[in-house]
């Protein structure tokens, strides 16, 4: 009886506050989407080109593919995992030869590399980059988005170009082959707003319904002292 009983009140507290709960819940999805149209306003286009690992067995190699391994990548040197592989791309001695590559392309077509400091292009460089191997994918990804649908292109397959002489030169050896250089993209890419927005007004819901009972139980509280 007593569940019952505490089932009541707490749906009569939630009615009682409702209008409070329905403030609070779309403040954040409101400006979640203010802050996502005015991020689509701005033209970006996204890239992709695709790695895949080769598995070594006994002397030769499994692959699915007729494509061969790029040249260096069955020198003889230190075996690199997946995941070290994956650490090698997102590092900064990488991210800085492919820099020096396309640096010209950044300065002309990304606003933020013009009168920047080294340090400040590496990062705005990663922060143009994604690289991630999907759960259940046999891939490794790497994805760029930028300004202009080929420099978004050019980003990705620079690190393609550039991988495995840097492999290479530091004596470093993980069996791949290119699965898909990238292509530049036909159309833009736009932030996900309607996901988002309901994600965040799910959140500010649940949020609003603890508040409204924290506030109701220092308010008993409260009256219990007095």
């Amino acid at each position: 009886m007593s569940d019952e009983i505490n089932l009541i009140a707490c749906c009569r507290t939630l009615w009682l506050r409702r209008y409070f709960i329905l403030v609070i819940s779309l403040i954040a999805p409101l400006v979640t989407a203010s802050v996502l149209v005015v991020l689509n306003q701005k033209v970006r286009y996204r890239a992709e080109a695709r790695i895949l690992p080769v598995e070594e067995k006994g002397q030769g190699m499994v692959v699915v593919l007729k494509d061969p391994p790029l040249e260096g990548s069955q020198q003889r040197g230190i075996l690199l995992s997946t995941e070290e592989l994956m650490i090698i791309l997102r590092g900064y001695p990488m991210v800085e030869r492919v820099l020096q590559k396309i640096e010209p392309e950044l300065l002309i077509h990304e606003d933020q590399f013009r009168g920047a400091e080294h340090d400040a292009k590496l990062e705005s460089l990663l922060d143009m980059v994604s690289i991630n191997r999907r759960p259940g994918s046999p891939w490794i990804s790497i994805e760029t988005i930028t300004r202009k649908p080929v420099l978004s292109a050019d980003l990705a397959n620079t690190f393609l170009d550039v991988l495995d002489r840097y492999l290479l030169e530091n004596r470093f050896r993980f069996n791949y082959v290119v699965l898909s250089r990238a292509l530049p993209p036909k159309g833009r890419f736009f932030q996900p707003v309607l996901q988002r927005v309901l994600l965040v007004f799910l959140a500010g819901l649940l949020t609003a319904i603890f508040l409204v009972f924290v506030i109701d139980f220092f308010k008993e509280q409260k009256k219990q002292l007095s």
